[in-house]
């Protein structure tokens, strides 16, 4: 019986630690697969779980490193030292990377050149303050095809005692959603202008934040770029109160980005040149339903992702049901009998 009891205990303290360390990405020229879960990839033999801060350092001929299905860390220091660039970090089609947070700040682009890719389809949840190009030296590009969500902390280019010494590259391509919890404070957000945020045309970026002000200076000095043939549209919620929808903090207002094209028929802000109709809509933010006053007879609701996708339709009901729909901002358009339009953006706790 105390042999059995002495070979657990030491079997606990052993997975402790195991969770507990430090892990280092090992594949910097063809030792493993490239891929994120393989085991072999690693310092440890073990891919990374949750509790895990993660390394990946600069080396010479360093291979891309594949996110293809569910991954997980509590920290991750991209560009980890090493005088040369690492290897482009992927989160593919079908992706889904969740980075708890609970480990400290993390970054892409820590001490030396890194660079970053959410494709098409892939995910990427991170739970805690996010900085591209932190420390000087540094140089970050993040390119944003799928969808980014930094819930829980601040997000910027170059951490105020890097002094502006490292580069910083956000670029959100067509169909790219990027959602910021915050946008850290003006003058610390990006830097002596070292840092640019480039938003193609469609491109979205959602601050919960009230931070209009802070990224119209931004595009002011260049450091935010719309698209060819594109313009850059700020939208606020106005009188948006309640908690954010993931980390539960106050949200004091909530604007969003959004780079349209001229040459394009946008499905988000059309309304068919058809009468605009007033009509109020409560509550908002709002969790399970939301309810529709108009003077007229509602005819059909539509509520759209910032894609343009319709996500809920509904005919004649003033009382809609959003609780199926994902945390995030949507567009709502309503039609009455007459054919008068109205449209509202509404943020889903």
């Amino acid at each position: 019986m105390k042999k059995q009891v002495l070979f657990l205990l030491t079997m606990t303290l052993f997975s402790s630690a195991l969770f507990a360390q430090d892990i280092t990405w090992t594949n910097d020229g063809g030792l493993g697969d490239g891929t994120w879960a393989e085991p072999f990839n690693w310092s440890t033999a073990v891919a990374p779980v949750a509790g895990n801060k993660v390394k990946i350092r600069g080396a010479t001929n360093a291979d891309n490193i594949t996110i293809n299905g569910s991954a997980t860390c509590a920290k991750l220091v991209l560009g980890d030292g090493g005088g040369v660039a690492t290897g482009k970090l992927i989160v593919a089609n079908g992706g889904n990377f969740t980075i708890i947070g609970n480990q400290g700040w993390s970054a892409a682009g820590w001490s030396t050149p890194a660079e970053m890719e959410i494709q098409a389809g892939g995910v990427v949840n991170w739970n805690n303050h996010m900085w591209l190009s932190f420390n000087p030296g540094s140089q970050s590009t993040l390119t944003v095809a799928g969808t980014l969500k930094v819930m829980g902390g601040m997000f910027g280019f170059n951490f105020e005692n890097a002094n502006a010494a490292g580069t910083g590259e956000l670029n959100i391509l067509d169909g790219g959603v990027v959602e910021l919890d915050q946008f850290h404070a003006a003058g610390n957000s990006m830097n002596s202008g070292v840092g640019v945020i480039n938003i193609a045309d469609e491109g979205t970026l959602t601050i919960y934040a009230d931070r209009k002000a802070i990224l119209e200076t931004h595009e002011g000095l260049g450091q935010i770029v719309a698209g060819s043939f594109g313009t850059i549209v700020y939208t606020e919620i106005e009188g948006v109160t309640g908690q954010d929808p993931d980390t539960g903090v106050d949200i004091v207002g909530v604007v969003t980005v959004i780079v349209t094209n001229s040459n394009r028929t946008s499905p988000i802000l059309s309304l068919d040149d058809k009468e605009v109709l007033d009509f109020k809509l409560y509550p908002n933010p709002a969790s399970d339903v939301i309810n529709i006053e108009s003077k007229t007879a509602i005819s059909t609701v539509k509520i759209v992702n910032l894609l343009g996708q319709s996500v809920l339709e509904s005919a004649g009901l003033s009382r809609i049901d959003v609780s199926s729909l994902s945390a995030g901002l949507y567009i709502l358009k309503i039609a009455d009998v007459n054919g008068s339009v109205g449209v509202r953006k509404i943020l889903k706790k």
